[in-house]
């Protein structure tokens, strides 16, 4: 573990001054969500509020990787290189905390991506999910806690270079390492990236077969329409992206192309920003990786300008993501229209609709 800077230069004051105002911001955004989920789960359906709760565990676990940061660069001002106690604190605990809330944020983007390609791909399965999801993500939480707690017995602080260091053998440790990287971030992301470019083609591909098919029978415009429009609504929800609308199926289908558009062009702007989102941290896993797997005769012949260049960029744009996922949480997910209540005249067309669908129901019954 790479002892914090010690120097008062330019470039690591400048680090620090980022590192606080994304810690900060990141924390106000988290808190933001929390009062804008109250407010969208009101106004959602089952599918939604699933998917919100999700999101909010997430968000609640990105603010306490942000304050266990900010902790330690508070720490700083607090002499804590001096202090045997605080330092083991640092080290052990708020170490541990970064890596168990980060891994665990990712999952529970994995798990909201899951319920997305459940929603799309088997929209009954998804329509009878209850409390599947979260028991995943408790599930999850207990099983990196448990899997991060080696940090807690491994790590040691050293007060006389003021830097956490590995306790034990640096085999194992690189070990240890190399498979928390891999299964706490590069499985995760791909299954992600899959899933979703899975639902990103599919829904392209299912838009075009019901244009297509809406050409050749009139009859199954209809049925496609009205098919394509139930999943699409309870696929984005999945995001909680769009309200279902419960106006009656005359009137909903009136605009339903320009519907399914915007509901595609909404899709595919949170899943391109989610993945941008994800990436943010590879370039910290992979200076991780680069330390564990180079050989340390090679590590010696790099300039230490060069490796502390490196792991600055990398831990900024490792902890932007977290107050990242915060905005993007307050922009787009809860940024949701409220339902509009229909016009005089959509009311009326609806009922004339619904009594002529009715009558011509009791016709064929009769007949």
């Amino acid at each position: 573990v790479a002892p914090l800077p010690q120097s008062a230069s330019l470039g690591a004051r400048l680090e620090k001054a980022l590192l606080i105002s994304i810690c900060v911001l990141g924390i106000f955004f988290n808190f933001l969500t929390f009062f804008k989920n109250k407010a969208t789960r009101k106004r959602g359906s089952s599918a939604t509020r699933v998917s919100l709760s999700l999101l909010r565990v997430m968000a609640g676990a990105d603010t306490l990787c942000l304050a266990a940061m900010l902790f330690t660069l508070a720490a700083g001002k607090m002499g804590w290189r001096g202090n045997w106690l605080l330092g083991m604190f640092v080290c052990k605990v708020n170490l541990f905390i970064v890596h168990s809330a980060s891994a665990f944020s990712l999952y529970c983007w994995l798990v909201l991506s899951l319920v997305r390609y459940v929603a799309v791909f088997s929209p009954f399965k998804h329509l009878r999910l209850n409390r599947e999801p979260i028991l995943a993500v408790v599930l999850l939480a207990i099983v990196i806690s448990a899997a991060e707690s080696w940090l807690l017995f491994d790590i040691q602080y050293n007060m006389e270079k003021g830097a956490c260091m590995n306790g034990h053998d640096d085999d194992l440790e690189r070990k240890i390492q190399i498979t928390e990287i891999v299964l706490t971030y590069f499985v995760p992301l791909g299954i992600i990236t899959i899933c979703d470019v899975k639902v990103l083609f599919f829904r392209d591909t299912w838009s075009r077969d019901n244009s297509l098919s809406a050409k050749t029978d009139p009859m199954k415009k209809l049925t496609a329409t009205d098919s394509f429009e139930r999943q699409s609504m309870e696929t984005l929800n999945v995001g909680g992206l769009i309200k279902q609308n419960q106006e009656p199926r005359g009137v909903r289908r009136q605009g339903s192309r320009r519907a399914r558009r915007a509901q595609f062009r909404a899709l595919q702007r949170t899943l391109l920003i989610s993945i941008f989102d994800l990436l943010l941290n590879l370039p910290n896993y992979l200076f991780r990786l680069f330390l564990n797997v180079i050989d340390p005769e090679t590590l010696h012949e790099i300039s230490q300008d060069q490796l502390d260049i490196a792991e600055s960029v990398s831990q900024i744009l490792y902890f932007a993501q977290f107050s990242l996922n915060a905005f993007y949480l307050i922009c787009i997910i809860y940024d949701t229209p409220k339902q509009r209540e229909p016009t005089r005249i959509e009311q009326r067309f609806a009922q004339h609709f619904l009594k002529k669908n009715l009558l011509t129901t009791q016709q064929s019954t009769i007949s």
